[in-house]
């Protein structure tokens, strides 16, 4: 009897630790593609054993939550990329250009008139631009304040344009 109930238990060790190793080394290779952003699931059958198919779908939730995060993850850093993009083109119109009267500043003006004189040159082109400065603005300023000083500007670029 002894001998009966040693060879029931060999055989079903047997049977056991081969479903736990068939089932473990599915899991090994769904987890190995991790790595790669491959987050598959491993299906359960029938006739699992209930710790085996706990353990399942327990890897399936998480596997389901890791690709679910990576996913939100990536739209997240796609839009704060595009957002940082949208800025920084913001910041630098806003370098290069006087707030009050939207014209160029020097700061533009310095970047650009090398490039365009050096083409102006090697294409035997004219090149026209104007510097102007508006005579005792600082009087302007001085006098009536700096709002009148900001209207004279505004006025200037209007008649510019």
């Amino acid at each position: 009897m002894f001998f009966v109930a040693i060879l029931i238990s060999y055989f079903l060790s047997k049977k056991l630790s081969k479903n736990i190793g068939y089932y473990l080394k599915k899991i090994s290779t769904t987890l190995s593609k991790f790595s790669e952003k491959h987050f598959e699931t491993v299906e359960v059958e029938e006739g699992m054993e209930e710790e085996i198919k706990v353990f399942v779908n327990t890897f399936n939730s998480v596997s389901n939550k890791l690709k679910y995060t990576l996913e939100n993850i990536e739209n997240i850093i796609f839009q704060k990329t595009n957002e940082l993009k949208e800025k920084n083109k913001m910041l630098s119109e806003l370098s290069i250009r006087d707030l009050l009267t939207n014209l160029y500043n020097r700061r533009e003006f310095n970047q650009k008139f090398p490039k365009d004189f050096s083409l102006s040159k090697r294409e035997n082109m004219y090149l026209n631009f104007a510097i102007i400065d508006i005579y005792h603005f600082k009087k302007i300023n001085d006098c009536h304040g700096h709002l009148a000083g900001d209207t004279c500007l505004k006025n200037f670029q209007k008649f510019s344009n």
